[in-house]
C-alpha cells in the first residue's frame, strides 16, 4: 500500500514539474535594465551611423528604449508617438533632465526615419550615451527603492 502512494507521489511531482516547464513558468527573465543594456551594445559600431544605415540604427536605440520604458514603467510605449511617451513618462520618478535628453534623442530618430533627415556626426555619437545613461540610472533608482523598502520591511518585521 505504502509503495502504490509513494509511486503515484512520484509521478504527481513529476507531472507538475514537467507541466510547469512546458508552460514557461520556470523560464528565467532577465531584468528589463540587463535586456535595455544588452540591445544598446549591439549599435556601438560607428558604422552604422552612416547615412544608409542610420534609420536602422535610430530605430533599433529607440526601440530598445521603448521596451525599457514598457518593462520598467509600465508606459505601452511600442504604440505610442514620442509625444505620448513623454506625456505618460512625465508621471513617473524619472529625472526630468534625463527625460528631456532621451526625448531629443527620440525626436532626432523620428527626422531619421520619417523626414530622411541626417544626423550629423557629433549627434550620432550622443545617442548610445544618453540611452545608456537613461537605462543605468534609473536602474540605479529602482535599486535604491528596492533596498529602502526592503530596509524599512525589516524595521517594521524587527
Amino acid at each position: 500500500g505504502w509503495l502504490s502512494v509513494l509511486l503515484v507521489t512520484i509521478l504527481v511531482c513529476l507531472l507538475i514539474i514537467r507541466k510547469g516547464k512546458a508552460s514557461g513558468e520556470n523560464v528565467r527573465r532577465d531584468p528589463p535594465h540587463i535586456v535595455a543594456l544588452r540591445k544598446l551594445d549591439r549599435y556601438r559600431d560607428n558604422k552604422l551611423w552612416a547615412p544608409e544605415k542610420q534609420k536602422g540604427f535610430y530605430s533599433g536605440v529607440t526601440d530598445a528604449l521603448r521596451e525599457y520604458m514598457s518593462e520598467r514603467y509600465g508606459v505601452g510605449a511600442m504604440e505610442m508617438t514620442t509625444s505620448e511617451i513623454f506625456d505618460d513618462m512625465k508621471k513617473t520618478d524619472a529625472p526630468k533632465e534625463l527625460l528631456d535628453e532621451v526625448r531629443e534623442l527620440f525626436e532626432r530618430a523620428d527626422f531619421v526615419k520619417f523626414a530622411k533627415y541626417y544626423a550629423s556626426d557629433e549627434d550620432n555619437a550622443s545617442v548610445l550615451p544618453v540611452a545608456v545613461r537613461f537605462v543605468t540610472s534609473t536602474y540605479q533608482a529602482e535599486v535604491e527603492e528596492d533596498a529602502a523598502s526592503a530596509a524599512q520591511e525589516l524595521e517594521v518585521n524587527s
